[in-house]
């Protein structure tokens, strides 16, 4: 008499087991693609060029007599790089000795602060392609000297400075100084003028009371005003103390003489 022979299911703990393994697999597989594509489409929405490939072995010595510090297709290839950043019209490369000179041509809507920038990315960029100690977050010191200049139309020069061998940055030694960013003030001095115009406007100023945190409340619109919905208490023409809302902005108009200007007040509950 043959035996049947019967294959027992696993139980439920395998089979849970199982599950949870298949689960997390394929979690850990869909986060890895998610990551792939997020990378690869911020990388595609960098708005600077890409830089040229460096070359394959470091310059770790001085190149021998007749040799040139950069070869004429690394040259081509900084400057076809260069190229693409907005206002770019030309760029030239030339080396003498251990020494680099550098010059971008701009167009004449290139600002100061946009012209050390341009020059800042040259530099980085004939580094990184002959290897001379790749840049990371400042230029980095190398074997050679970088002389740089910006100019517009040939003769207005924007931008011009140094980074030496031993330098981390460059030494900016001529070219218009960039425009300091203006001065649109902070949310505790908008406080302060905010209070000052809402107090004019009591019955009883001297009584006025403000929320200990509400310059948190201070925030900064597009437009640079600074504005705030709170409240203040204050005594009333019948000597009640009354709680009042109000809505006020306030703009920073001069950096000297506490120079702020109301744009607008509303007491909200009157």
């Amino acid at each position: 008499m043959n035996k049947v022979q019967t294959q027992r299911r696993p139980s439920w703990i395998v089979r849970s087991f199982r599950a949870v393994v298949v689960f997390f697999s394929s979690l850990i597989v869909l986060i890895f693609a998610v990551a792939m594509v997020v990378g690869a489409l911020s990388r595609k929405d960098d708005p600077r060029p890409e830089p040229p490939a460096p070359r394959s072995t470091p310059a770790k010595s001085a190149p021998q007599p007749g040799r040139p510090l950069i070869t004429k297709v690394e040259s081509e290839a900084v400057r076809a790089s260069m190229s693409q950043y907005p206002g770019v019209r030309d760029t030239e490369i030339s080396a003498e000795g251990s020494t680099f000179n550098l010059t971008v041509q701009v167009s004449p809507g290139v600002t100061p602060a946009q012209a050390r920038e341009l020059a800042d990315s040259i530099v980085r960029q004939v580094k990184g392609i002959i290897n001379d100690n790749s840049p990371t977050k400042v230029i980095g010191t190398g074997m050679y000297t970088y002389r740089v200049s910006v100019t517009a139309d040939g003769d207005a020069v924007m931008a011009q400075g140094e980074k030496a061998a031993g330098a981390e940055s460059i030494r900016w030694t001529g070219g218009a100084e960039p425009t300091p960013p203006p001065d649109l003030g902070n949310a505790p001095d908008a406080w302060t003028m905010i209070q000052k115009y809402v107090t004019d406007g009591l019955k009883s100023p001297k009584s006025a009371s403000f929320p200990s945190d509400g310059w948190q409340r201070v925030y900064r619109k597009e437009d640079g005003v600074w504005a705030v919905d709170s409240y203040v208490d204050a005594r009333n023409a019948f000597n009640a103390e009354i709680r009042t809302r109000f809505y006020c902005e306030v703009r920073r108009v001069s950096e000297v003489n506490n120079g702020w200007s109301l744009v607008t007040l509303r007491f909200i509950d009157r």
